[in-house]
């Protein structure tokens, strides 16, 4: 009898689990810096808010999310201090406004591994200063990353 009703409990709150109106996404963890490869072409990330300003130079976000979803879309809202260039590889959904210091480029994550990624290198044209990357997912969870773009002052 007593197996029967700690069954009928467990049936119970699985039961629950279903009922509770979880959020579509949940961003669990979010880091930036810059990205570098060694000689050997690997990769490396390191995390930083300050960027040295040198054309070339990759800096980075990334996101681990949760979500139950098969498809997720998300904005990045790109704003630098100043003017700047664009140039996308894999996007055509973009939108670029403020006189060239913003752009909301639009994309879906069709493989939903739980894990977002972006970077951008620094190009002749880009203004030194801060820079602001928000992240929004579904419309639901957001993640604001900032940078300082710091010139050498030599």
């Amino acid at each position: 009898m007593k197996r029967l009703f700690i069954f009928t409990l467990f049936l119970l709150a699985l039961s629950g689990c279903n009922n509770k109106n979880y959020p579509r996404v949940e961003i669990l963890t979010g880091n930036s810096g810059i990205l570098k490869r060694d000689d050997d072409g690997k990769l490396a990330l390191t995390t930083a808010k300050n960027i040295p300003y040198k054309v070339g130079t990759t800096y980075y976000w990334r996101i681990a999310y949760r979500s139950n979803l098969p498809v997720i879309s998300y904005i990045q809202d790109v704003q630098l201090a100043g003017k700047g260039s664009w140039k996308f590889k894999d996007t055509d959904k973009y939108e670029i406004s403020d006189g060239g210091a913003n752009v909301k480029i639009y994309k879906d994550d069709k493989k939903n591994d739980g894990f977002l990624f972006g970077s951008w290198t620094i190009s002749d044209d880009d203004p030194a200063g801060k820079v602001t990357i928000a992240v929004t997912i579904e419309k639901d969870a957001k993640k604001i990353f900032e940078y300082e773009l710091i010139k050498d002052e030599k």
